[in-house]
């Protein structure tokens, strides 16, 4: 065999192995980067979960501690209810438009608790007793339902595996 013909052979054979090494390196750089680009994106969605939930809690904080509550923070709830409605299950919204009926509800009811108004005022001394059951627990915590209701949405799932591992 000719000298020149197996050099070429050599050659092509080196640059076909070059090729490959190439294409295999592109492509788990290519799937490391949608990786990435998947995981920032998750971290991202938590960050702003995890924000409507510190919110929904900065609401909850004064109602919890005085027993009735802020109406003035109400705006902040709104706003994360809001926010809610892209971020999480619709359970997880209900939840917090719940506590909003229930705030405002509660402020409503608070004059005849007080007897400077008529109305029912069992019937609304048992409502507000039953927020507080529904919200917090006996231990001045937040209640399950309310860690149960946020749980799934704020849970950080395992990583992705790399795309060449899925089947």
């Amino acid at each position: 065999m000719d000298l020149s013909a197996l050099a070429s052979a050599v050659a092509a054979a080196a640059s076909a192995v070059a090729a490959f090494l190439s294409w295999r390196s592109e492509r788990f750089s290519s799937e490391a980067q949608a990786l990435l680009s998947a995981q920032a994106i998750r971290a991202a969605i938590f960050e702003r979960r995890f924000a409507v939930y510190v919110e929904v809690q900065d609401f909850m904080s004064p109602w919890m501690r005085d027993g009735h509550p802020d109406l003035v923070r109400l705006p902040q709830l709104i706003s994360a209810w809001d926010r809610s409605r892209y971020l999480f299950d619709p359970e997880v919204t209900s939840f917090i438009r719940g506590i909003w009926l229930d705030a405002v509800q509660i402020e409503h009811d608070r004059p005849i608790i007080n007897e400077e108004m008529e109305g029912d005022r069992q019937k609304a001394i048992e409502f507000k007793y039953a927020c507080l059951r529904k919200y917090f627990d006996n231990e001045g915590d937040y209640s399950d339902l309310f860690y149960r209701t946020f749980a799934k949405d704020l849970s950080i799932p395992p990583p992705l595996a790399p795309i060449s591992n899925r089947q």
